[in-house]
C-alpha cells in the first residue's frame, strides 16, 4: 500500500529525512517513532501530498505519489490528528463538519453515511447538532476519527504527538 525508496528531505542546509525506506503492505500497521524534530511530521506531509521539495520514489496503492492529484489523494487517505481541540472548526456543529467532508468527497447517501459511521466510533446521533466545545475531548476524538473513516480511505494515518500509526 506504501512503497517509500530512498527518501530525502531538505530544509535548506538541514537534510531532514535521509535515504529512508518504508514498506506498509495493505491490511497491515506500522509505527513510526522520533523524539522531536526526527521527522515524522515532515514524511506525513510528504505522503499527504503538501508541496515541498523531496527526492526519491514513493507509491501509494501502486501509483507514483507525483502522479496522483490532491483530490484524488484525498480520497485513499485520510490523517487523523492527536489534538482534538484544534482539529475541528469552533463555528461549525459536528453535522456541518460532517456535511463539509460528505460535499468533497461526493458521498450520495449523507444520511446513511453519517449514520453508519457514527455508529461505528460510539458517537450517539444527537451529538451531531452540537459544537465541538460541548464535546468532551474523547467525543472530539470520535468525531475526528469519524470524519477520517467517513471517505472510506485506503490509507488512515494516525498522528499522534512522538509517533505515527499507518494503517
Amino acid at each position: 500500500m506504501i512503497e517509500i525508496s530512498h527518501l530525502n528531505v531538505h530544509f535548506k542546509d538541514n537534510h531532514v529525512l535521509r535515504q529512508l525506506t518504508l514498506h506498509v503492505q495493505q491490511g497491515k500497521s506500522a509505527g513510526i517513532l522520533g523524539a522531536s524534530g526526527s521527522g515524522k511530521t515532515t514524511l506525513l506531509n510528504v505522503l499527504t501530498g503538501i508541496p515541498m521539495h523531496w527526492e526519491g520514489d514513493i507509491q501509494i496503492a501502486g501509483k507514483n505519489l507525483r502522479d496522483y492529484k490532491r483530490k484524488e489523494l484525498a480520497r485513499i487517505q485520510q490523517v487523523i490528528f492527536q489534538d482534538p481541540y484544534g482539529a475541528l472548526h469552533p463555528r461549525f456543529t459536528i453535522d456541518k463538519s460532517f456535511k463539509e467532508v460528505a460535499r468533497a468527497q461526493k458521498i450520495k447517501d449523507y444520511e446513511g453515511a453519517v449514520t453508519r459511521i457514527c455508529e461505528k466510533v460510539h458517537l450517539p446521533a444527537e451529538f451531531r447538532f452540537r459544537f465541538p466545545h460541548q464535546l468532551s475531548g474523547g467525543q472530539r476524538q470520535r468525531v475526528i476519527i469519524a470524519l477520517a473513516l467517513m471517505v472510506k480511505p485506503k490509507i488512515t494515518r494516525v498522528a499522534l504527538k512522538r509517533v505515527i500509526l499507518f494503517q
